[in-house]
């Protein structure tokens, strides 16, 4: 229970059942080394790109395993140790280990009541010229929060005003709960030469196929592919060209996904409150989790006794670049109800054992 991670989309398994071997010929051409990725990949996600209102070059595009090579790449071509580094709070946990291996300085923002960004906070923050400001625009994690019209405006007339070099995570796009119209994303609002944007195929179709890709300037890119290719010469070519036959069904990906996790929300809310528990959260846009706040529990303490249970769960402090939410955790609803169910009988058993002792 402390991963969000999908099951495979029934597209994917489409596709690889109808993938013969002639498909595939064509891609074993040369020495198999391209270190930015393979051409017919990066025109795809360009093509993607292009349609959203975000006009995208093959060359502004390098081709990574996952996301979370994405962020560990641009994180330690752009930061050197005490770079200020401007994050959520809370904000997707692998980003936060690689600030933190380049021993960044994180600063927060804030965010109000209902979990979204304090617009008057964040501006004075972004005027004090943070290095990078690593943010989400659409279905953020953990928190699974969309920007509304008026706050992606607001947002990325701030960026441009203050300059700052925006890192948009936009892993989770596609993961919305309401049949929305896809949206440009922040940085196409920007100068690409100061903005770089992440995706991946992990969450609409299947993490096993670990490609992930970052959108940047051609200089940006052509720096990252010289850093990637020192490490690993490049993704493996077959994978790429199985990726590339999934494009074609973006649109079918998203609504299969949104009926998924409507429905699992839905059993898992009504699991939360038939229950009783005195538990809190707020409806998130979209993304494969609940962030739940526990008052008066420490999730910190509720982990390691369910660690010795065998039931792993996310503290909220995980996702904090204080530390804080310790009252809050992060729980995924994309289980089976069986499991759900056990992690909860699990959880409250805990918790009257501690309050017995209490």
């Amino acid at each position: 229970m402390s991963s969000g991670s999908l099951s495979p989309s029934p597209i994917v398994l489409d596709v690889v059942a109808g993938v013969q071997g002639k498909d595939l010929v064509r891609s074993v051409a040369d020495v198999g080394t391209l270190s930015s990725g393979l051409p017919h990949l990066k025109w795809e996600i360009a093509r993607h790109y292009s349609e959203l209102g975000l006009p995208t070059h093959p060359n502004n595009i390098i081709i990574t395993n996952g996301a979370q090579q994405a962020i560990w790449l641009l994180s330690s071509i752009l930061v050197r140790p005490g770079d200020p580094v401007l994050v959520e709070n809370p904000t997707y946990r692998g980003a936060l280990e690689a600030f933190r291996h380049q021993k960044a300085r994180l600063i927060s923002v804030p965010l109000d009541h209902d979990l979204r960004f304090d617009l008057s906070a964040l501006e004075a923050l972004l005027s004090r010229r943070p290095k990078i400001a690593y943010l989400f625009s659409d279905v953020s994690n953990p928190l699974g929060r969309t920007l509304k019209a008026d706050e992606r405006s607001a947002v990325s007339a701030m960026l441009r005003k203050h300059e700052a070099f925006l890192i948009e995570d936009g892993s989770q796009y596609g993961l919305d709960l309401t049949a929305q119209l896809p949206t440009t994303p922040l940085v196409g609002s920007l100068d690409e030469n100061r903005s770089a944007l992440i995706g991946t195929m992990s969450k609409l179709f299947w993490g096993g196929l670990r490609i992930g890709w970052i959108r940047a300037g051609r200089g940006l890119i052509k720096t990252l592919a010289a850093f990637k290719a020192a490490s690993d010469l490049g993704n493996p070519i077959l994978d790429q060209a199985i990726a590339a036959r999934m494009f074609p069904y973006l649109a079918q990906a998203r609504s299969h996904r949104r009926d998924e996790l409507q429905r699992h929300l839905a059993r898992l809310q009504q699991e939360l409150r038939r229950r009783s528990t005195g538990w809190s959260w707020i409806e998130p846009d979209g993304g494969s989790a609940l962030w739940i706040k526990m008052p008066g529990v420490s999730t910190v303490s509720l982990r390691q006794s369910a660690l010795r249970r065998n039931l792993v769960l996310s503290a909220g402090p995980d996702f904090s670049s204080e530390r804080g939410f310790e009252d809050s955790l992060r729980l995924p609803f994309v289980r089976p109800l069986e499991v759900i169910r056990s992690a909860l009988d699990t959880i409250e058993e805990i918790l009257d054992v501690a309050h017995g002792a209490a």
